[in-house]
């Protein structure tokens, strides 16, 4: 079994079982956007950014990071019924990452994840440290706060999935991936932490990712994202996300722009100015905050 079809099957393996919990699966990270592109990438899709033919090749992660919603976070009733599902399906714990990082003996990690928490940010409860996110009383089952990740359950993209469940039945399922939006705030912030970092080839991934959504994005999703940035531009993440853009994608030599230029994947050199200039559109309102 390959590392996508394994992926696959446990992405599958937890929609299946979720949905019958009534908990929409909502899937970001690097599978989130292989996924997307796989979805998009014909020739009968509407017009983007940058041609599909001059995307890079989807790139496949070894995770699935898990997108709840703050009000499952928040409610121990649909935390336990999530702690349920992870244990029928033989997840563990990972050591250090406890009840928010989870492996099954295939290899597949999750990652559990939610967005800012809006009114219901008195009813979380902090475990740990303010990134660790659970209800009150305990379901031994957190998520990991990413006050970036603005408007990751509106407007999500719907992708059909087919594959095989762990049990060798055929299966479909609508999976949600997060707005462009989402993906860029996310992407901006990960590049600039990894580069600090000095983890030069996570940096990279992480900025042709970001090259990445903003190649595949419609006309109307590109309205989208540059309204969500005007809607937000109050924000304080928003507004630091317009400052690591400007530092590091807002010229041809930027060094963001220079890892772009340095991933295997990248096809056309002279993609990468439309990129920038639809990236800094995207966020023109940012640094005005």
């Amino acid at each position: 079994m390959t590392g996508d079809d394994r992926l696959r099957t446990g992405l599958l393996d937890l929609a299946h079982n979720l949905e019958r919990q009534g908990i929409p699966l909502i899937l970001g990270g690097g599978y989130g956007l292989y996924l997307k592109q796989l979805h998009l990438q014909n020739p009968d899709a509407a017009a983007t950014v940058i041609p599909f033919e001059r995307w890079p090749a989807p790139r496949a992660t070894n995770d699935l990071d898990l997108f709840l919603r703050p009000e499952i976070v928040t409610s121990t009733e649909r935390m336990l019924a999530i702690r349920g599902v992870l244990e029928s399906l033989d997840y563990a714990v990972i050591q250090g990452c406890e009840y928010m990082q989870f492996i099954n003996p295939q290899g597949v990690k999750i990652d559990l994840l939610t967005g800012p928490l809006g009114e219901l940010e008195s009813k979380a409860k902090r475990r740990q440290d303010d990134r660790r996110i659970g209800p009150t009383p305990t379901a031994k089952l957190h998520a990991h706060r990413t006050d970036e990740a603005i408007g990751f359950q509106v407007d999500a993209t719907e992708i059909r999935v087919n594959g095989m469940l762990s049990d060798g039945a055929a299966y479909d399922a609508v999976i949600r991936i997060p707005q462009a939006f989402t993906f860029l705030m996310m992407k901006l912030f990960a590049f600039r932490d990894r580069n600090r970092e000095g983890e030069k080839d996570d940096a990279r991934h992480h900025a042709l990712d970001l090259y990445r959504t903003v190649a595949m994005l419609s006309e109307e999703e590109f309205e989208r994202a540059m309204g969500m940035g005007a809607k937000h531009r109050s924000n304080p993440k928003v507004a630091e996300a317009g400052r690591i853009r400007q530092e590091y994608f807002g010229e041809p030599m930027g060094l963001g722009v220079l890892r772009i230029r340095e991933h295997r994947l990248l096809i056309a050199e002279e993609t990468v100015a439309p990129f920038l200039s639809a990236l800094a559109r995207i966020l023109r309102f940012a640094q005005d905050a």
